[in-house]
């Protein structure tokens, strides 16, 4: 049933992007919780005995503020039914919460053995599927990385959703009796292997340090608590041996390296992501700022340091208690903490009792994800793996006390039951999913058109549609058409109806997302485009989206890029300096802010000036949308003789637009005019290869070095 259900994911290009992947394990997990709903239509549902249960009432607690808290937060439809790329929003938590508690009155002892087997056998089956991906057998989804984002979306999607089934298994295999559990340990095999295709870190530490609490508890009786110690510390001594040694001899750059080396950029980032929550808690108030609305945070607290990263606009801080401290307040993030305390004292009261090694391993389990929740976010497949582990530990304590208070319902109010929740489900299907998947699939279809035409054609059929939940990727193909064709073909009728369109959709989005500064901003940039194309003043909706843009982004160097290019256009260009210059102080290594004052200081008569900051953003990493803006650099300096940056530019160049040719015989000679003559050699040799009847010229040339 569960492949079935992620069939039209895996034959369907238009979802294999991670957003798109999530939106639709959305859809397929309301399958299994319609199913379930409409079960427990057939018997009445005794909610008294299960609020009696602490887990599932903290658990009820929780979700209840989530939603009372967030109608003091900023954006109460991101909060309600999920941000532009997360579908959900506290509908589904609350959903998730219904799940968990029709799961502990419906589920007797078989149907839980039935239920782990239907749930580890879909781990399994997605494991598999990771393995394949990350050996490039099976079509690849979401992010282009060594590392495997499988049917579930993304890397770290994946290894969350794991860890919990990869626990339930471990705790049904006796390896003394390995002949008996031996699919058992093949599915284990499987499913660690989908951890490494994976490889996510979160995941990684949180085994370290499940594994050391079940040993640390496994040998308390057959050792002192100072041979413990001992073991303990010695063993922690191995550990980081072992690391430092991998850090010292694997490879940087490798997939394994990442493993042994917690400082590179991905780290790091991270890391300004949790800063930049804690920052916010004495300012977003006892509420937060409201459930999926982190974006609130990291717009007014943005990290400068994080230019040097990515620069991207981010959702999540990567740390699911920094996420709810933001979002809920304090008290939300006391009432989950307290519901996890509630499940880690009841296992650990099961394993004293029985001394059941069964429980010491979900214990231990539950551990491992509670450690990688430090480094990942909650996302749709987690969320119902999370609140079915909570289900089975609560049905430890209720399952006698749920039979004895369970009625049976009057058939005929029954089947009213189910037929109404049928036709109100089938009326979700038509009215919302077969719209949302259509979408998907119409937005593929325009991203592979290389014609301006037909790819408005088809984006105009994306408008007509009754139902469109996700504007976002809609506005952002618009601007990126609009900017891609105006290099390509110039100031077309196209090219003007891509930012028409464009600055139509980020408006519908800000009717909907009024504080949400990255919106603005685009918006601004759309409209200053527009302004300049039809050699215009920016109209009055430009000018305050530019100004709403950095009252809600003031950490950020956008919109304070768009705002000098609001004054260059005004002809008052020394401001717009001014302004970047002011910025440029604070966040010194955003390439977009260097590059575009390179562009102002050459307009003001300041090529030198101009240039070198030119060449600080491309050597930077800035990505230009053509090669002619860094020809232009390079013609500078080639000027000045200054071959190193002539020959670094080229090498950017080389990188960025690989297709052109020309660029490979162009970086030989700048080689060879600097006397790296082994460098010209291997790069004309490129050029050949790449140039087969330039290949007498490139011995001519080879051989003429000295």
């Amino acid at each position: 049933m569960f492949t079935l259900l992620l069939l039209p994911i895996v034959f369907d290009p238009a979802l294999w992007r991670p957003a798109q992947t999530s939106k639709y394990l959305f859809f397929i997990v309301l399958v299994p919780i319609i199913f379930i709903i409409l079960v427990s239509f057939v018997q009445k549902i005794p909610w008294k005995q299960l609020f009696q249960n602490p887990i599932f009432f903290l658990y009820g607690l929780y979700v209840l503020y989530v939603g009372i808290s967030s109608l003091f937060g900023v954006d109460l439809l991101n909060s309600y039914l999920g941000n532009d790329s997360r579908i959900g929003g506290w509908f589904l938590l609350f959903l998730s919460w219904l799940f968990c508690g029709l799961l502990v009155v419906l589920f007797s002892a078989r149907d839980w053995n039935l239920a782990h087997k239907f749930y580890i056998y879909g781990a399994v089956f997605i494991s598999l599927y990771a393995i394949l991906e990350s050996l490039r057998l099976v079509p690849t989804f979401g992010l282009d990385l060594p590392r495997a984002s499988s049917l579930i979306g993304n890397p770290v999607y994946l290894g969350g959703y794991l860890v919990l089934p990869t626990t339930l298994l471990l705790s049904q295999i006796h390896f003394s009796e390995w002949k008996k559990h031996l699919s058992k340990i093949v599915c284990l095999f499987i499913l660690s292997g989908g951890f490494i295709a994976a490889g996510t870190r979160g995941v990684y530490v949180g085994f370290v340090a499940g594994l050391f609490f079940y040993g640390f508890i496994a040998l308390k009786k057959r050792f002192t608590v100072k041979k413990q110690l001992f073991i303990t510390f010695f063993i922690i001594v191995v550990l980081l041996s072992l690391f430092g040694l991998g850090r010292k001899f694997v490879p940087e750059g490798t997939y394994a390296h990442r493993f042994f080396d917690f400082s590179d950029t991905s780290s790091n980032s991270r890391l300004e992501f949790w800063k930049m929550g804690v920052r916010s808690v004495g300012t977003v108030g006892f509420f937060g700022v409201g459930h999926e609305n982190y974006y609130r945070v990291a717009e007014q607290y943005y990290s400068g340091t994080l230019y040097g990263a990515e620069g991207t606009y981010s959702d999540k801080p990567h740390n699911i208690y920094v996420e709810i401290l933001v979002c809920s307040g304090v008290l939300g993030l006391m009432f989950y903490l307290g519901c996890i305390a509630c499940v880690i004292y009841r296992l650990f009261r099961e394993y004293k009792k029985k001394e059941n090694k069964h429980f010491l391993i979900l214990l231990s389990g539950f551990l491992v994800y509670l450690v990688q929740n430090f480094f990942a976010f909650e996302s749709v497949s987690t969320l119902f793996v999370f609140s079915y582990f909570l289900a089975y530990v609560i049905s430890f304590d209720v399952a006698s006390s749920i039979d004895r208070h369970t009625e049976k319902r009057k058939r005929y109010i029954s089947w009213l039951l189910m037929i109404g929740c049928f036709v109100l489900y089938s009326m979700f299907i038509s009215r919302f999913v077969i719209p949302t998947n259509n979408y998907f699939r119409l937005l593929s279809v325009a991203k592979q058109q290389t014609d301006a035409t037909k790819q408005l054609e088809v984006m105009k059929r994306i408008e007509k549609q009754s139902f469109i939940f996700d504007r976002d990727p809609l506005a952002k193909m618009y601007h990126a058409s609009a900017k891609t064709f105006y290099n390509k073909d110039g100031n077309t009728a196209d090219v003007q109806e891509f930012i028409q369109s464009a600055i139509y959709q980020y408006d519908r989005l800000l009717e909907l997302h009024p504080k949400r500064g990255e919106f603005w901003y685009q918006r601004a940039d759309m409209g200053l485009m527009l302004a300049f194309l039809n050699k215009t003043a920016p109209d009055q909706r430009t000018k305050i989206a530019i100004e709403k843009a950095i009252e809600f982004t003031p950490t950020r160097t956008e919109p304070y890029i768009v705002k000098a290019t609001e004054l260059e256009m005004a002809g008052k260009i020394p401001e717009g300096i001014q302004i970047l210059e002011d910025i440029r102080q604070k966040i010194p290594n955003s390439t977009k802010l260097l590059w575009t004052l390179s562009i102002l200081y050459i307009k003001n008569g300041q090529e030198a000036k101009g240039a070198e900051l030119g060449y600080q953003a491309i050597d930077m990493g800035l990505k230009v949308a053509g090669v002619q803006s860094i020809l232009d650099l390079i013609n500078y300096y080639a000027e000045q003789k200054d071959y190193k940056k002539v020959i670094r530019l080229y090498e950017r160049a080389v990188n960025l637009f690989p297709k052109q040719v020309d660029l490979y015989a162009n970086l030989a000679a700048a080689y060879a005019v600097n006397g790296q003559n082994q460098e010209a050699i291997i790069t004309a040799k490129k050029y050949a290869e790449l140039n087969p009847q330039a290949k007498a010229e490139t011995e001519a040339f080879i051989q003429s070095l000295p």
